[in-house]
């Protein structure tokens, strides 16, 4: 008999402190338009912010696209964004479409 699964929810962003956020849940393409709106919260903010994505449940290359428009739409702002914790699997697609230095420069700064 097949295992049915839940579907992982809509990616978010859970405040852990001040200046820290913890992505979770999926950043698929069927969830991007939620992810895009996940930002929001984020952008009332200043400094730098610092977003651990290694609860991210589910993910494939428009996750990419929503974090570099999260970066842009911060940058707009005044904002940065330091990330941590990014999935190995994020990692070798963002190599995969050559953006890999992008991610890894945000990684040092933060």
């Amino acid at each position: 008999m097949a295992v049915e699964h839940a579907p992982a929810a809509p990616a978010t962003l859970v405040a852990q402190g001040p200046d820290r956020w913890r992505l979770d849940g999926c950043l698929t393409i069927e969830h991007a338009r939620a992810g895009l709106a996940a930002i929001e919260p984020l952008l009332e903010r200043a400094g730098v912010q610092s977003i651990d994505a290694s609860g991210l449940a589910e993910f494939d290359s428009a996750a990419l696209a929503v974090m570099f428009d999260w970066e842009r739409r911060a940058h707009a702002r005044g904002l940065r964004l330091a990330w941590a914790g990014l999935p190995a699997g994020l990692l070798s697609l963002a190599r995969l479409y050559g953006v890999e230095s992008m991610l890894a420069a945000a990684q040092a700064e933060g």
